[in-house]
C-alpha cells in the first residue's frame, strides 16, 4: 500500500536547502571576511595595549633600579 504523502512533510523549514547535510554548501558567515578582519583587529589592539603597559612598567622598573644603585654609588 502506497503511503500518502503531503506537500507540507516534503517542505524543509529553511525553504529550499535540503535536509541532506551531504549536498549542503557551508554557509557563510553572516558577518563575512569583514567581520573576522574587525575581529582580528580587536585582538591586536588589545595585545598592543597590553604590551605598551607591561613595556612601561618595565622602564619604569629599570629606571628605579639605576637611580637606586647611583645612590648606593654616592
Amino acid at each position: 500500500m502506497a503511503k500518502d504523502c503531503s506537500y507540507e512533510e516534503l517542505i524543509t523549514l529553511g525553504g529550499t536547502r535540503t535536509r541532506s547535510l551531504r549536498f549542503r554548501r557551508p554557509t557563510p558567515s553572516p558577518l563575512g571576511h569583514k567581520g573576522l578582519l574587525r575581529f582580528a583587529h580587536h585582538l591586536l589592539d588589545k595585545y598592543n595595549k597590553q604590551h605598551r603597559i607591561t613595556s612601561r612598567q618595565l622602564k619604569n622598573e629599570n629606571e628605579l633600579r639605576k637611580r637606586d644603585e647611583q645612590k648606593d654609588t654616592s
